[in-house]
């Protein structure tokens, strides 16, 4: 008989708090059953401090060693405050045994001992969450992501899903009825080393873990309620995209949207499970529901920035190149490499070609242009710029929105206005320009006739301004300033 399961994932921030912990219960106790995938990432700000702690082994142990008491404390504090004695002194007894390991180790640390510790984060959430929902009566067990799930290494490594179906296939049928509690953000290699999937690892791993066991719907749960038309937390009349194309949400991750990245749409698009994103602080505030069908609507859906954006100016010998198909093969050669850039401009008269880049990016595309041997006689990084964008289907054939966009745009200092390839964007590249004004008054330009429909602005904008991660933390950075 099949089962017909779903996977609900939770972010750092649903789980941050005890109180977050609890929402998350009754969240799975109203939206799942028995047999389905819950995929976690660690607490709050875990892995932050984890990686903290990893950075000052090497050059003061003391820190480091106050770094990890403080993340002790936060830890048996959520496991004193969710759980009964009876299951708490367990789960107590194994998170004191991890830590002492972690106050052992001696820098320098090798790869595979430094993505263990990174990793911790997960392992403690899924452990206790798993606890939790079993005093609450939900049959529930914690399982470590690198038991089954295998992945190529990589600049951003990917999970091998031949490799991976017949150990997620063993999992499951020794756990048919219950609730089984993942974490994210890991996988191991062929030699069995742990391999961490990178930034927004855990939403990767939720939908590849989805399409393993085949559920027919993934809900990843954040601090918000799904995609807006713009950042709720910059425009406070920003509304709420109840569905949104594949392929609209693909060039959002594209841009990098905090909300969606690239390699968690990539098992959706190869599937054919639904894909639902919700905010576990406020479940009724609605969703946002990736569509696979191309969108009917022409024209911007959704306001897009980015405060911090590099650019990668290489500059070519005009003597050696045919400029057009050396840039064509470039930009296929970084695509492959999971390396395509935010946008980029080409200057022929120059022999000029600049990629953007965000700061998490940026290095690993300089490094990887560098060991193509490209026969350019510069490559140079320029800071100081930012990027504000406009997405949706049909955008740059809508002269409306393609006007209001320049209007509002031409009094500041634009370094480049391209458009996708894709159609389904125009992006500016500006210089040391605070985009928020920005984005407000595109926004409200672009979309003053939707603002009578809109969702009611989110009610923790303010309450909530600042994350509940960040607040817990906040004594942390105090210490270490």
């Amino acid at each position: 008989m099949t089962i017909s399961r779903q996977l609900h994932k939770f972010g750092g921030n649903s789980l941050a708090t005890p109180e977050c912990y609890q929402h998350v219960v009754q969240i799975i106790k109203e939206h799942s059953n028995n047999g389905d995938i819950i995929v976690v990432s660690a607490s709050g700000k875990t892995t932050d401090f984890l990686i903290k702690f990893v950075s000052y082994l090497r050059k003061d142990k003391c820190v480091a060693d106050e770094i990890l008491q403080e993340l002790y404390k936060f830890h048996t504090k959520l496991v004193k405050k969710l759980l009964k004695e009876e299951r708490r002194f367990q789960v107590l007894v194994q998170l004191g045994s991890e830590f002492n390991t972690l106050r052992e180790l001696v820098a320098p640390l090798n790869a595979e001992i430094e993505a263990r510790v990174l990793g911790y984060g997960e392992i403690w959430s899924a452990r206790l969450l798993a606890a939790v929902l079993c005093q609450e009566n939900l049959p529930a067990i914690n399982q470590d992501s690198r038991d089954f799930l295998r992945a190529n290494l990589g600049i951003q490594p990917e999970i091998d899903l031949n490799s991976s179906y017949p150990l997620v296939k063993k999992m499951l049928v020794k756990h048919p009825h219950r609730r089984l509690v993942i974490t994210g953000f890991m996988a191991r290699d062929k030699q069995r080393n742990t391999v961490l999937l990178g930034r927004n690892g855990s939403d990767y791993s939720a939908t590849a873990i989805g399409i393993l066991t085949g559920v027919y719907q993934v809900t990843i749960w954040s601090d918000v309620a799904g995609v807006y038309s713009a950042d709720p937390y910059i425009v406070n009349d920003a509304h709420l995209l109840p569905c949104l194309g594949l392929d609209e949400a693909d060039e959002l991750a594209r841009l990098a949207t905090p909300v969606l990245h690239s390699r968690t749409l990539q098992p959706v698009a190869q599937s054919k499970m639904h894909l639902h994103l919700r905010s576990s602080y406020q479940p009724k505030l609605g969703s946002t529901r990736i569509e696979r069908t191309l969108s009917s609507h022409s024209g911007a859906k959704v306001i897009t920035s980015l405060d911090e954006v590099l650019l990668i100016q290489l500059t070519f010998n005009h003597q050696k190149h045919n400029l057009q198909d050396t840039i064509s093969s470039l930009l296929q050669n970084l695509k492959s490499a999971q390396l395509e850039p935010l946008t980029y401009e080409t200057k022929i008269e120059l022999y000029t070609f600049r990629l953007a880049y965000t700061t998490e990016k940026v290095n690993a595309a300089l490094s990887y242009l560098q060991n193509l041997a490209i026969d350019t006689t510069t490559v140079k990084i320029q800071e100081g710029y930012s990027l504000i964008a406009a997405v949706g289907s049909g955008i740059v054939k809508n002269l409306n929105h393609c006007h209001d966009f320049y209007q509002q745009l031409k009094a500041h200092p634009i370094e480049f206005i391209s458009e996708s390839q894709s159609a389904l964007s125009l992006v500016a590249i500006l210089r040391n320009t605070s985009v928020s004004p920005l984005v407000i008054a595109i926004h409200n330009q672009l979309f003053q006739i939707k603002k009578q429909a809109s969702v009611p602005p989110l009610p923790f904008t303010k309450t909530l301004s600042t994350p509940p991660a960040q607040c817990l933390y906040d004594s942390i950075e105090c210490k270490l300033s």
